[in-house]
C-alpha cells in the first residue's frame, strides 16, 4: 500500500522486485479540473510517502510488513486526469523488496480479455474494515458498462475494464484505489493482473459498476518501462 505517516491512501501491487503498479491518480496532487494539464511538477514527491509491503492491517504493525522508500514515480503517457483513461501509474521502489510467502509479485495477464467470473482482490483499506479483503466480482461487457455510466454523463473508454454486481454489492470504494484486479490462470499455475482500480459512481450501487484500468491495454508500456516479462 502507498502511505503517509503509516496511513494508507492507495493500493498498489507488486511486478517484479522493485516496481508497483498503481493509479496513475495516486501518484500525483489535485489539479485544475478546468484546466487539467499534468506536470511533472504536479506528480508526488517521491519523500512524501512510503510504499508498505505484506501488510494485512491498517490498526495495527504486521510482523511480515516492508517499508519501502519511492525512487521514481511514472504515470502513463496516454493518462487523461479529467477523463481518467490510461489512469495507471509506476512506482520504482529505491531498493528492490525480499520476496517470501507474504510478499509475492504478481503476474502479467494472458493476451485475452477476459469474460464472465473474475477474482478480484481488492486491497480494502477504508471501507471495509480494518485491513485488506478479497471479493468475487464478475467482469460486465463493456457495452453494458458503457451504456449504464452514459445515463451520468459519464464515458467508459477502451482501456477501461468494469466489474461488479448489476444489483450493487461487492465493489471496490474510496482508498482502494489502484488496488489489483486478479484472476488466476490454470494453464500457467498463476495469478495476473487484470486491472487496477480507478473510479466509479458510490460503492455497490446498483448498476454503477465498478471501473478499473486495464493491464492488458497498457502491457506494452509497463514492459517497456520495468522490464518485467512475465
Amino acid at each position: 500500500m502507498l502511505a503517509r505517516g503509516g496511513r494508507p491512501f492507495c493500493a498498489g501491487s507488486l511486478l517484479g522486485n522493485k516496481w508497483i503498479v498503481t493509479a496513475a491518480h495516486c501518484l500525483h496532487n489535485d489539479l485544475d479540473m478546468e484546466s487539467p494539464q499534468l506536470r511533472s511538477s504536479d506528480l508526488l514527491a517521491p519523500s512524501s510517502f512510503s510504499i508498505i509491503l505484506g501488510k494485512h492491517s491498517t490498526l495495527r504493525q504486521d510482523d511480515t510488513e516492508q517499508q519501502m522508500h519511492p525512487k521514481t514515480l511514472l504515470v502513463h503517457p496516454s493518462y487523461r486526469p479529467d477523463t481518467l483513461e490510461y489512469d495507471i501509474g509506476l512506482v520504482e521502489l529505491s531498493g528492490a523488496a525480499a520476496l517470501n510467502d507474504y510478499v509475492m509479485p504478481i503476474c502479467f495477464p494472458d493476451q485475452e480479455q477476459p469474460r464472465g467470473k473474475s477474482f478480484a482482490a481488492l486491497l480494502s483499506l477504508f471501507c471495509h474494515g480494518e485491513g485488506a479483503q478479497e471479493v468475487e466480482v464478475p467482469i460486465v461487457e463493456h457495452s453494458e458498462c458503457r451504456d449504464a455510466y452514459a445515463r451520468l454523463h459519464r464515458t467508459v473508454t477502451d482501456d477501461m475494464l468494469c466489474a461488479g454486481e448489476k444489483e450493487g454489492g461487492n465493489d471496490a470504494c474510496s482508498g482502494d484505489s489502484g488496488g489489483p484486479m486478479v484472476t488466476f490462470s490454470p494453464e500457467k499455475s498463476q495469478w495476473q493482473l487484470l486491472g487496477t482500480v480507478s473510479w466509479g459512481d458510490g460503492c455497490g450501487v446498483k448498476e454503477q459498476y465498478g471501473v478499473y484500468s486495464s493491464v492488458i491495454r497498457s502491457l506494452e508500456w509497463l514492459r517497456k518501462v520495468t522490464a518485467v516479462e512475465h
